[in-house]
């Protein structure tokens, strides 16, 4: 699984490989499950590092390209600290029986603040576990 467990399709693959490969009835799959979800975070260092930095690039000012990196994703290791919010699920996954338009989804959520703070972003995370086995699963392909 990718990074953000959609990005990059990697799941696809792991779908495509269970549906092609899988043995049907009594195949297992680990992990079997899969959650995301999204938490809003405060992280002024961060902003000045990757935002801010365009207004001043060994003193020439490239300050348009603020907006795109705006709208630019970032992977990166987040501190607890500094999550302002709780965390809410997005998007379970059964990785045994979704398919690929499963991968495609739109969610209404909510996020509760626990402190009085700035927001900067969103930081999303995933899960993967599995899910007691049954006796009867034996084989895997």
């Amino acid at each position: 699984m990718g990074y953000f467990l959609l990005y990059e399709s990697m799941l696809d693959t792991v779908i495509y490989a269970r549906d092609k490969w899988l043995v049907k009835d009594n195949g297992i799959i680990f992990p079997d499950k899969a959650v995301m979800y999204l938490s809003a975070m405060e992280d002024e260092s961060v902003r000045r590092e990757r935002i801010d930095f365009w207004d001043d690039v060994y003193g020439f000012d490239m300050s348009p390209i603020k907006q795109v990196a705006l709208h630019e994703p970032v992977v990166d290791v987040v501190d607890p600290k500094s999550l302002v919010t709780d965390a809410v699920p997005i998007l379970h996954l059964d990785i045994l029986t979704c398919t690929k338009d499963d991968l495609a989804f739109a969610t209404d959520f909510k996020l509760q603040a626990r402190r009085n703070d700035f927001i900067h972003g969103l930081c999303a995370y995933f899960e993967c576990g599995k899910r007691i086995l049954q006796r009867n699963h034996r084989s895997c392909l």
